[in-house]
Parts: C-alpha cells; sequence; structure tokens
C-alpha cells in the first residue's frame, strides 16, 4: 500500500469520534437495545473535519437514516480491511489499531508473539531475528477519567510494549471484548458493491444504504467484529453506561491457524507464569485456592467476536487436526506384482475413503449436529510410473461429540478403528493430532456454529459469549462481505452484551 495512501486511512479512522468527543456530540435519544431506532444526522464525524465526499461515487442514495457512529464504524473496518494480515503478517493491522485506540483515550499495550526460536531477552526489538515485522496482540483498557478528556495527553504515556515480568492484574473482573486481525488467504482488497475502492477513494458513509454490501479479505471474519467492538465500548463510555474500570479490549494474531495469539494472551493470566515477587506486589485479586488449582487473573466475561450473522451462538464443535501418513515401498510402475513393491498414494486413499464412510460412526449430538470430516489436502509420489514410498493428506474433523475435554480422544480412537480395517492399518497412521472437543457458550437462544474460535483458547472461569456480524457461509469465499445494516446492528449487538455481562 501506497505511503500517502496508508496516511489517508489511519487519518480517516482517528478523525472519527472519540469517546471523549462523542459524549460532547451525543443526540439526546435513548438507544435501544438493537439497531431498530437510528436518527437522521446532517453531518458525519468525517463532515465535521471537512474530510468526507458530498458526491455519490455511485454506492449509494443520499438522504438516508443513519446511526451517528456510522462514520467512526465504517472507515475503521475499512481500514482494517484495507490492510493485509494474513496470518503472520498481522504487524501493520496491530499498530493501526494501537494508533486509533490511543487517540480514543484507551491505555494500550502491545504484546509480542515471539517465535519459538526467540528468547524474552528480544522481546523489545521491533523485528524478528530473520527481519520480518513482530507480531503482536493489542490489548486496550480506558484511560483513567482525569487524563481521558485531556488533548495534551501524550499518545506515548498511553502507549507500552507488554510487561512479561509483571502479571496484568489490573485485568481482574473485567468484561473483555476481543476478537482476530489475521485473514485466510489471499488477500483481497476492499470493495462496496462489488466494485473495489482504491484506499484514497472518499467515500460519504451517510449516504450508503444499510443493504450496500461491503467486501474484501477480513470484511465478516473478523475485522468487522473488531470494528463494531471498538464503536460500541466507544459508545458505552461515551454514554455513561459502563465503568472505565470493568472494560478491556483485546486484538490477537494467529486465530486462523495455531492459535498462539490468545494462548499468548491466556498464559499471561496465570500467576504461575510470574515470579513470587510480581505476584505479591499485586493489589489485584486473584482466582484460584490452596487446594492446588491455578491461580489466575480472573475475567469476569469474555465476548468473543466471529460471524454468527449478528446471533448469540450457544457453543461450537470441537475440531481435531492431524496429518493422515501412509508408507508404502517404491517399484517400477509396470510391475508391482514382480517388485513387492507397495502404494502409498493407493493406501491413503483408500485410508481417506475408509475415514469418510466412517463418519456416521464419528458421533453426533442434538445440540452439535454430527461429526464430520475434510480432506484439504494431498501429496505423495514422486512420478507417475514410480510406485509411491509416501503419501499424506492433512484433515480437519468438526467434533460433535464429547465436551471440551473427551471430544478429541474419543473421535481420534474412532478414527483409528477405522483405519485398522483397511488392509489391517499397515502403513496407515495419523500424525501430529492436535485439537478440542465441542465449546459451549453462554447464550439466550439462536445458534451453534460448526467452525473453530479462540475460545478454548483462554483459559478461566469467565463467561463466554460468542456473537457477530457477518455469516461464516462467505467468510473464507472470493465473495466474502456484508451490509452495512448487519455492521450498523452488531454494534448495538455488542452494547447490549456488555451491559448484560456487567448486570444492567
Amino acid at each position: 500500500m501506497r505511503a500517502n495512501a496508508q496516511a489517508f486511512l489511519l487519518l480517516s479512522v482517528q478523525l472519527g469520534l472519540s469517546a471523549g468527543q462523542a459524549q460532547q456530540q451525543q443526540q439526546q435519544q435513548q438507544q435501544r437495545p438493537l439497531a431498530h431506532s437510528p436518527h437522521l444526522i446532517h453531518n458525519s464525524p468525517l463532515q465535521d473535519h471537512g474530510l468526507a465526499s458530498q458526491h455519490q461515487n455511485g454506492h449509494g442514495s443520499s438522504h438516508v437514516v443513519v446511526p451517528s457512529y456510522r462514520s467512526s464504524l465504517l472507515s475503521l473496518h475499512r481500514a482494517l480491511v484495507n490492510i493485509p494480515s494474513v496470518t503472520g503478517s498481522e504487524h501493520d493491522a496491530a499498530l493501526l489499531l494501537r494508533d486509533v485506540l490511543i487517540r480514543q483515550n484507551y491505555t494500550v499495550a502491545l504484546q509480542p508473539i515471539l517465535p519459538a526460536s526467540s528468547s524474552s531477552s528480544s522481546s523489545s526489538q521491533s523485528t524478528s531475528d530473520a527481519g520480518s515485522p513482530r507480531r503482536y496482540n493489542v490489548l486496550a483498557w480506558p484511560a483513567a477519567a482525569s487524563s481521558s478528556g485531556s488533548s495534551n495527553s501524550s499518545s506515548s504515556s498511553r502507549s507500552s510494549r507488554h510487561d512479561a515480568d509483571a502479571p496484568p492484574t489490573h485485568l481482574a473482573h473485567r468484561i473483555l471484548l476481543t476478537s482476530h486481525l489475521d485473514v485466510v488467504p489471499p488477500w483481497r482488497p476492499y470493495r462496496i458493491n462489488e466494485t473495489a475502492v482504491p484506499p484514497s477513494e472518499e467515500v460519504d458513509y451517510a449516504s450508503l444504504a444499510r443493504a450496500t454490501r461491503l467486501g474484501g479479505r477480513g470484511s465478516v471474519d473478523a475485522k468487522a467484529a473488531a470494528a463494531a467492538q471498538v464503536v460500541a465500548l466507544g459508545e458505552l463510555l461515551a454514554r455513561g453506561e459502563v465503568r472505565r474500570d470493568e472494560v478491556a479490549l483485546l486484538f490477537v494474531v494467529g486465530e486462523e491457524t495455531d492459535g498462539v495469539g490468545m494462548k499468548t494472551f491466556s498464559r499471561s493470566l496465570s500467576l504461575s507464569s510470574f515470579s513470587s515477587s510480581s505476584v505479591s506486589s499485586s493489589s489485584s485479586p486473584a482466582g484460584g485456592s490452596a487446594s492446588g488449582k491455578e491461580k489466575r487473573i480472573p475475567l469476569r466475561a469474555v465476548i468473543f467476536g466471529e460471524p454468527t450473522t449478528n446471533l448469540l451462538a450457544c457453543g461450537h464443535k470441537g475440531i481435531l487436526l492431524a496429518t493422515l501418513r501412509a508408507a508404502g515401498r517404491a517399484g517400477h510402475s509396470g510391475y508391482p506384482e514382480l517388485s513387492g513393491a507397495r502404494s502409498a498414494t493407493a493406501s491413503l486413499v483408500r485410508g481417506l475413503a475408509a475415514l469418510l464412510d466412517a463418519q456416521p460412526a464419528l458421533g453426533s449430538s442434538e445440540r452439535f449436529g454430527n461429526t464430520t470430516v475434510n480432506v484439504g489436502t494431498l501429496r505423495g509420489g514422486v512420478a507417475a510410473n514410480v510406485i509411491a514410498e509416501q503419501a499424506s493428506a492433512q484433515v480437519a474433523v468438526r467434533i460433535a461429540v464429547g465436551d471440551k475435554d473427551t471430544g478429541l480422544a474419543l473421535v481420534r480412537e474412532r478414527m483409528e478403528a477405522a483405519l485398522r480395517r483397511v488392509e489391517g492399518g499397515q502403513g496407515l497412521r495419523l500424525d501430529g493430532v492436535m485439537g478440542y472437543g465441542p465449546v459451549e457458550c453462554e447464550c439466550f437462544d439462536t445458534m451453534v456454529a460448526s467452525y473453530g474460535t479462540d475460545v478454548p483458547n483462554l483459559d478461566g472461569d469467565h463467561v463466554s459469549y460468542l456473537y457477530g456480524p457477518g455469516s461464516i457461509l462467505v467468510a473464507h469465499g472470493e465473495d466474502e462481505a456484508l451490509t452495512v445494516g448487519e455492521l450498523e446492528d452488531s454494534v448495538e449487538g455488542y452494547k447490549r452484551l456488555v451491559r448484560h455481562a456487567a448486570g444492567y
């Protein structure tokens, strides 16, 4: 992305209403729990600063009713989507959010995600040993009320690197809104109603109809949730509907692959990870007891942002990730019966067929439905006229039986039993098995998801909610998109969830 385009994106987001500005400019109108009571405004935040375009750009019609936060919401969503952040390259998206949140009077800590080969002493470097930018979780909490309204407050004073030597005890008993910054490949640019919109092109957000579709990689999964959470919490703070010391934001990396971002944050809440002096100097309460249960900094509730079509998910299936490996004996393809060769690729095909045929026997439940098997990638052999010695396939199994702790072992045992029935299991094995069983979340009514999330990667006794805009059915596809209305409705949904979790 060109430097001037990046500057425009950052400027347009930062000039959106901050929590302090919104408090001064808010309309005197009661908000309903969901976004069905918007009011007409004549100037969007960008228009107030002289930046919003007055022409239509072919993206919508004028004189539409919009919520007061629309420009802040859509400009942040657009800025995030326009930054490529395929898993492993989330650095720029993290820094954008850091700058936006500091401007909105949050204290922000960047939590480094170190490569496995790096030592803790290198955590202060801005790049990894290989020269690539660092990956960061972005953790933010509202600044003290005394500094929240000060325009002279130094940005650097509200930004810090995560202190790996001290537990984040200030998070105790807070409500945490969280989503992830990474996306699946390939990156696709931001578009409005299927038309690509360059980062430098100005858009009159107030003119867009609620049915306008906003697309691009991450526009649904899960930069829509990230943008909506930032705006929702800003709204609640500006209106005094939650206290500054009871909420926080967290945006993590690596959710689409190994969950390393959330796992790193989860470890930071374990007091066993810190020296006794660091723990004893803490003034905040911690969970756990002397009975041997791990002592952790307790969170009150965690709201995970994922595409649930703005329905509150009651949980989601577990997952088993593994590589099915087949071993054979190489030989000439013209004389397999004479050379004693055995084809690994043929064995792999039969093993995969056995797993697919065994899906009904892998288990089902009333809440989560059927356990399903997906064959993701295939590798094997060296040439068409050589009997393959090695072959492998990566599989992802969505687990619908057992619970978070037992489901993985149940399904693995049944898969291995199915493989033993293929040529006596000769040369077939499951390798690198990892995952977890079905996860349940607090819910009112609505839906169960068939995809994995970061919910099981965050340990603790907190209440978990799973909620967000957009449909998972388009999340990883070339037509990934959601409507302006869906994005705005999710802001109201997050506000409702935070109020519910806080007991208001």
